[in-house]
């Protein structure tokens, strides 16, 4: 979850300077709370 946050943190600086869409392609397993979290946000996950 603390990863899902500086995720988040650096998605809204960039979503207010550039008004663009964020999403996040990792390989590495995502923790379905961050996961949820993350989309809540506007944030898509993209997992293999």
């Amino acid at each position: 979850m603390k990863d899902g946050r500086k995720i988040l943190e650096k998605a809204r600086k960039i979503q207010q300077q550039e008004n663009k869409t964020i999403s996040v392609s990792t390989e590495a397993p995502v923790c379905s709370k961050t996961k949820q979290h993350l989309q809540k946000n506007g944030i898509e996950v993209r997992e293999p």
